[in-house]
């Protein structure tokens, strides 16, 4: 099994996201469409595993699945377990965070603000739904418009999930700048978030 913080509360999938297990077939008919797609999920803040929760290697796309008037059609179908929840006003930031959050200065200085973003990132998880997702990646015609989602061997990784979940969805999430207390640092690492999230 896995540890368990003593701040996580445990709650059921289905209350969170309603047919959240049902395939999802998406179509994409070039590299533009991907990346639009991409980016969606990280606007609609919606941040899912999969195909889609990483950032693209467009010219790696367009040589795979692009080229010679194909498309990508990429099936995800998720299986959520449970949600866990973290109550942000409660957490207690261990020391190496705390550390790393008091060399922040109030002059801003992007490449001090980039470094703690790469190695923290912009955001703490306060909520997500976790279990485990089957993806399919497949090149198709253009003018082939649906897909057949059948997963072979389900039963038998399904058995796996209690012991190995993963994260599925940020389904919230707080920014580091909440938990600074020096107003003029906040304003700048505000600003370095911003300034981070559009060059997604």
């Amino acid at each position: 099994m896995f540890d368990m913080i003593n701040e996580a509360i445990l709650g059921p999938a289905s209350r969170v996201v309603s047919a959240y297990n049902a395939a999802r077939v998406q179509i994409f008919q070039n590299a533009s469409q991907l990346n639009a797609a991409w980016q969606q999920t990280f606007v609609d803040g919606k941040v899912r595993r999969g195909e889609l929760a990483r950032p693209l290697d467009i010219l790696t796309y367009v040589n795979s699945y692009f080229s010679h008037d194909e498309a990508l059609a990429l099936s995800q179908r998720s299986i959520g377990l449970y949600t866990m929840t973290l109550n942000a006003s409660t957490v207690e930031l261990n020391s190496f965070a705390l550390r790393a959050l008091s060399h922040l200065t109030a002059i801003f200085d992007i490449d001090l603000y980039e470094d703690f973003i790469d190695a923290w990132s912009t955001h703490i998880i306060t909520k997500s739904l976790v279990g485990g997702m089957i993806e399919e990646r497949a090149k198709v015609t253009r003018c082939f418009r649906a897909a057949n989602v059948e997963f072979d061997h389900e039963d038998e990784w399904k058995r796996t999930l209690a012991v190995g979940p993963a994260l599925l969805q940020i389904l919230e999430m707080v920014p580091w700048y909440d938990f600074v207390t020096d107003t003029a640092v906040n304003k700048r690492f505000a600003r370095s978030n911003s300034i981070s999230l559009k060059k997604c």
